[in-house]
């Protein structure tokens, strides 16, 4: 085995979602290759995926949240972990509303920094979005290397043409592929679990309640394909702030029993096979792992047209502009669920053993 090199993450908890789930995805592989996930997250609050961390030799540091007023408290958290800790030889950033203060430190200290953008977006209203984006901007000269799940997330967090710069490099959402194949069994069990005859079209949607999903447009689209077909449900998985008003709107629109809530799960492939379409209107994606996933699971794929075209890996995912109406969704849903052609697929760039690859290659090259 190579020589063991420890990288540590920063991010805001180690729970359910996309960043965390690829992490985890790609740590015990990366544990092979003598590289070792730590991670720093803000917040006492234990994680769901701390114990499993720890099960795969990582390290977790609770630091605080930084509010601000805090800035003091928050820098020394930080020296003190630099200081303690000299085998954290690379500090790889998520977490960018903060990554301005603690990479700025790392440096320092003498670690290798980079930055990581997962979006393109920032979330918060207008003050807090402002003072997100001035946190961020300082990261473009700060950090020894930039990284993005893509060209648009590359530009829209570190400005205009970086992911043509020397010192950035594209990273590709590990997946772990033969979890997210089609089961048949699983198609019939998870059905039979959720009271769905297998005649019954099931459209779903994978992510966080939030905003930038777009939910209460799909419900919209939804109620738009049941005037095209009544025999259909609407299969959501995943948690967030907005979940009552999305609970809320659909009782609103008569649709409380044909959507079907199910929250966040560890196994989202197994739902995977259940469906038959999956519809993703989002305002605003850096990648879409989702979809990407339920691709490789062979569903049929209807996303907005903001959504990255690295996300394209088979020849049944097709893309809409948010502004043609619920109706119109619903037509081409339709349209793409009848058409008989064979999913092939045509490229894979995020099968996990060739992610892992390429970012042990990446790690020890920086290294030296």
């Amino acid at each position: 085995m190579a020589e063991e090199l420890h990288v540590l993450h920063v991010v805001g908890a180690m729970n359910i979602g996309g960043i965390e789930n690829m992490l985890m995805t790609l740590m015990p592989y990366m544990r092979k290759k003598g590289i070792i996930f730590d991670f720093a997250v803000h917040g006492e609050t234990i994680g769901i995926h701390e114990p499993k961390i720890k099960e795969l030799g990582g390290k977790i540091y609770h630091l605080p949240k930084f509010v601000g007023v805090n800035i003091f408290t928050y820098l020394l958290a930080w020296r003190n972990l630099f200081v303690c800790h000299p085998e954290l030889k690379i500090i790889h950033g998520h977490m960018t509303s903060t990554a301005s203060i603690y990479l700025c430190l790392a440096k320092k200290y003498g670690r290798i920094t980079i930055a990581h953008s997962h979006s393109t977006s920032t979330s918060g209203g207008r003050i807090v979005y402002g003072v997100k984006r001035l946190l961020e901007y300082p990261l473009r000269y700060i950090s020894d290397y930039l990284c993005a799940c893509s060209a648009a997330a590359a530009d829209y967090r570190f400005g205009k043409g970086t992911h043509n710069r020397s010192n950035y490099f594209l990273w590709h959402n590990a997946i772990d592929t033969e979890k997210f194949k089609f089961s048949a069994e699983k198609r019939k069990e998870y059905r039979k679990k959720l009271g769905i005859a297998e005649h019954t079209v099931v459209i779903g949607h994978v992510g966080r309640m939030v905003s930038a999903k777009n939910h209460k447009f799909l419900l919209e689209i939804f109620a738009a394909y049941r005037q095209i077909n009544m025999d259909s449900k609407l299969l959501l998985l995943g948690n967030g702030p907005m979940r009552k008003d999305i609970k809320k709107k659909s009782e609103e629109m008569g649709l409380m029993d044909e959507v079907i809530f199910i929250g966040a799960v560890k196994n989202p492939a197994d739902y995977l096979s259940a469906i038959d379409v999956f519809c993703y209107p989002s305002l605003y994606e850096g990648l879409s792992v989702a979809m990407i996933e339920a691709q490789i699971n062979g569903k049929i794929c209807l996303g907005s047209d903001v959504i990255p075209r690295e996300v394209v890996i088979s020849n049944k995912i097709k893309f809409l502009q948010l502004t043609l109406s619920a109706n119109e969704w619903a037509k081409k849903i339709e349209t793409l669920r009848k058409d008989n052609d064979t999913i092939k697929m045509i490229n894979n760039p995020y099968i996990v053993k060739n992610v892992t690859e390429e970012i042990n290659e990446k790690y020890r090259s920086i290294c030296g």
